[in-house]
């Protein structure tokens, strides 16, 4: 979709390619069907134009026993942050975190763009692919500065409303 609409800037990355398509690719689409999560942040900003700020965010949750798998895979895309758990509460596709648990988290627009383009050539399946086309309907919209103005913002609120947990059916499309 991205790449289609001609918005994506950053290609995939050199480190991206030089591990080899299949290798890489298979260990982060099992890792992103596993534990991966796309999500959208609206939140209240006086200094944004319409006073809020949409943020995009892509987290890939794996066991702490598994941080050089994570590492193997921030290498392999070339961007993200890898934390880990510390306070105590239910992992969840938000910001909440849990100890024994490891994240790699992208929040960057240019490195989203390229996640977007990257999973849309190794296909996730079932309600992740369904999160991930929401998801980058949403990127289109902040790329085209959409996010930014009232009916744009409420057409976000609509498709983020039927993401991740808020999914009525594995199946549904908004």
């Amino acid at each position: 979709m991205l790449l289609s609409a001609g918005l994506l800037r950053n290609p995939i990355s050199p480190s991206l390619r030089s591990r080899g398509p299949q290798e890489g690719a298979a260990v982060l689409l099992r890792s992103a069907a596993r534990g991966g999560c796309f999500l959208c942040l609206i939140r209240k900003n006086v200094g944004h134009l319409i006073g809020y700020q949409v943020t995009l965010s892509f987290s890939l949750y794996q066991h702490a026993r598994d941080l050089d798998l994570m590492l193997k895979i921030k290498e392999y895309l070339g961007f993200g942050i890898i934390s880990q758990g510390s306070p105590s509460g239910e992992v969840s596709c938000g910001e909440t975190t849990v100890p024994g648990v490891v994240r790699l988290t992208v929040t960057k627009k240019s490195d989203i763009n390229t996640l977007i383009s990257f999973f849309e050539n190794y296909m996730l399946i079932g309600s992740k692919r369904l999160n991930l086309e929401d998801f980058s309907k949403i990127q289109v919209m902040i790329n085209n500065n959409l996010h930014k103005t009232e009916a744009g913002l409420n057409k976000i609120r609509l498709i983020k409303d039927g993401m991740n947990k808020n999914r009525k059916d594995g199946n549904e499309k908004i």
